[in-house]
């Protein structure tokens, strides 16, 4: 599976009275990206990602679940949040779900201990990519999680958790 990353920014979106940072909306895109390719996408790693993947999509193509401060509803009892975070929101629906979460301290130290929860919790760690972002992806049954951390260089970093299922 091809996967490709776009930088982002710390430009935010109103949604209500809350702001939801567009590495969440970013991460609906990926979700939906990665569901895709869980379809019978190329896995050709030379190809180019189509246009799509870099969308960000609207409120109504990340269904009705679009949410600040909190996790979606439905959010996969098996796929924590990461410890000592806040959750900045989310979106999902039809088994496809991204949140975005904010942490202070060691990125590295924090993500060997989401990594090992996720392991007690039967996902299995079958990629990583580090391209100044840290990127890894799980399997579990019929479904796929990814997660992408960046260490914000102050103290601080962010965490992106999609999950997606597979058909």
């Amino acid at each position: 599976m091809n996967e490709h990353i776009e930088p982002t920014n710390e430009k935010s979106v109103a949604v209500g009275t809350r702001l939801i940072s567009k590495v969440v909306l970013a991460g609906s895109a990926l979700v939906l990206g990665v569901g895709l390719a869980a379809c019978g996408g190329s896995s050709d790693s030379s190809s180019t990602p189509s246009a799509a993947s870099s969308e960000v999509p609207t409120q109504a193509s990340a269904g009705d679940n679009l949410t600040a401060g909190k996790l979606p509803a439905d959010w996969p009892s098996d796929v924590p949040q990461p410890p000592n975070t806040t959750v900045e929101g989310g979106a999902g629906s039809n088994g496809s779900f991204s949140a975005s979460f904010n942490g202070s301290g060691s990125l590295d130290s924090e993500l060997t201990t989401y990594f090992s929860e996720l392991e007690s919790n039967g996902w299995t760690q079958d990629k990583t990519v580090d391209t100044g972002n840290k990127l890894t992806g799980w399997n579990k049954d019929n479904r796929r999680t990814q997660v992408i951390a960046q260490d914000n260089g102050d103290g601080t970093y962010a965490i992106n958790v999609t999950v997606v299922t597979k058909n």
